[in-house]
């Protein structure tokens, strides 16, 4: 994630940090703890896609941050 938050505010950036983030939700470690952080990892991606994506009127990128919010929240019975 650092390394990615080095990257220019674009719509490639933004994606990548979208699949970064689904990587985190869908692949977590099997432990609670680490489950937990892989799910704060992944809210921490989908909230900076969608502040970028806010930013550059990028309303697909938008679109799809708020959604994959919306389903951590559900998964987290939010």
């Amino acid at each position: 994630m650092e390394a990615i938050a080095q990257l220019p505010s674009s719509h490639s950036t933004a994606s990548l940090l979208l699949t970064a983030g689904q990587t985190d939700r869908l692949v977590g470690p099997s432990d609670a703890a680490g489950a937990k952080r892989a799910l704060l990892r992944a809210h921490k991606a989908f909230e900076q896609s969608l502040q970028m994506a806010e930013k550059l009127g990028d309303h697909a990128i938008e679109s799809y941050a708020l959604a994959y919010l919306g389903q951590l929240y559900e998964q987290d019975h939010q």
